[in-house]
């Protein structure tokens, strides 16, 4: 598996990833876990082409928060 390429932040909360060596990402599974934070925190992955970080097949979108807000919160994630 490839590593990571770059990691760009659009907006609070939200992180886009890319990969290197150009993989679909619509063919990988992930898992994120918050660093550090209070219970009431949350992380969520889109596997898919998003708009926040230019539609590409190689990049995905990371969006933490807390209640029903984005906001920036430190994660580690595996993609396999």
């Amino acid at each position: 598996m490839a590593g990571i390429e770059q990691v760009t932040k659009p907006s609070a909360g939200h992180y886009c990833v890319q990969l290197e060596d150009n993989p679909d990402i619509r063919k990988l599974v992930p898992t994120a876990t918050l660093q550090y934070r209070a219970f009431d925190y949350g992380v969520r992955i889109a596997m898919q082409p998003n708009s926040a970080c230019g539609n590409r097949t190689d990049t995905f979108l990371v969006n933490t928060g807390t209640s029903g807000t984005y906001a920036d919160a430190g994660f580690s994630i595996v993609v396999s």
